[in-house]
């Protein structure tokens, strides 16, 4: 299953519910999403309890929310990531990439924050060395893009950007307890045109809690 998200620097929205397209949305959005909001590896259904609840003697489903904000960032492997072009500044060959999920009403990887890196990033993914392009929400770019080259964050560029996710990792892949050595997978491609920017590839991002991003939610 492929979702694909087409945005544009200059657009910003706000949703509370990233994963549930807008079936009225006009065609000029910002965002679209084709295919169905399940995951990649199967629709991953909320468990439901068999008894009572302890209050009122009624049955229900269990919250499918995964709440644990623990910390979780293994190094990239580099392995599945070739983004590659040309910029105003340069050659561009990012091979690292990480992704964190967005957190309004239950956590989804369906609009990551993206992490892009010419060479492993270190401890601190936001600040990283070297050059790096970072995504925030696939579909509602709340925070704008990032860019950085050799480490210092340049000006937004009024680029194109199109990201189409391939495989996302189920609801059960991103609960605890999570492992470093297996750490969840997100891949997809992204394409980046215009000011000077023509720089696309393929991703496979591994999961880093410190690319998560929220906005407020009533």
């Amino acid at each position: 299953m492929r979702y694909r998200v087409v945005f544009l620097a200059s657009i910003a929205a706000a949703a509370c519910n990233p994963d549930k397209a807008d079936p009225g949305a006009d065609e000029s959005s910002s965002t679209v999403v084709s295919g169905s909001e399940t995951s990649a590896q199967g629709t991953s259904e909320a468990p439901t309890s068999s008894g009572s609840d302890g209050s009122d003697g009624s049955t229900g489903a269990v919250d499918p929310c995964n709440w644990d904000r623990s910390e979780f960032c293994p190094a990239p492997s580099g392995v599945g990531t070739t983004i590659t072009g040309t910029s105003p500044f340069g050659p561009v060959n990012l091979s690292y990439a990480l992704f964190g999920q967005f957190y309004c009403g239950c956590p989804t990887p369906l609009a990551p924050g993206l992490g892009f890196y010419s060479e492993p990033p270190g401890a601190d993914v936001r600040e990283p060395p070297g050059d790096s392009i970072q995504l925030f929400g696939a579909h509602l770019n709340w925070d704008g893009p990032v860019f950085r080259i050799d480490g210092v964050k340049i000006a937004t560029p009024d680029v194109e950007r199109s990201i189409e996710l391939i495989v996302v990792p189920s609801y059960e892949q991103l609960s605890s307890p999570l492992d470093e050595s297996n750490p969840p997978i997100l891949t997809g491609t992204v394409s980046i045109q215009g000011a000077g920017w023509d720089v696309s590839g393929e991703f496979a991002a591994s999961l880093c809690t410190a690319l998560d991003w929220s906005i407020p939610c009533e």
